[in-house]
């Protein structure tokens, strides 16, 4: 069985090596380190999950219009309420609320419940 070896091992030579390497040979390498690698990575994700919301947010917002160019009928009244009471429109009696009634405002007696 081959002897254990590092991740190193496999990775190649680290930052600091290849820019020693590259400077001998008259190319520029960027050294960044694992922090700063690991920020600009955070970065990335993060513009990468605000760009997917931007986008769902953009669909629904979309979905939304579409929705308003139907026609919705506003609800109808049912009833109405008069502090100083009104005439029922079948039987004349005074009260404070009424209840639509084919097309009639009535009283609680007058209504077909």
């Amino acid at each position: 069985m081959p002897e254990d070896r590092s991740l190193d091992d496999f990775a190649g030579a680290s930052a600091s090596e290849e820019a020693d390497e590259a400077t001998t040979e008259g190319d520029e390498v960027e050294v960044v380190d694992d922090a700063e690698a690991e920020a600009v990575a955070a970065d990335e994700a993060d513009t990468a999950a605000d760009d997917t919301e931007d986008a769902d947010r953009d669909e629904a917002i979309a979905g939304s219009e579409a929705d308003d160019s139907e026609t919705v009928e506003p609800p109808s009244i049912t009833a109405t309420w008069v502090t100083d009471g009104v005439a029922c429109e079948r039987c004349d009696a005074a009260v404070e609320r009424r209840w639509v009634c084919d097309g009639d405002y009535v009283c609680a007696d007058c209504k077909d419940w």
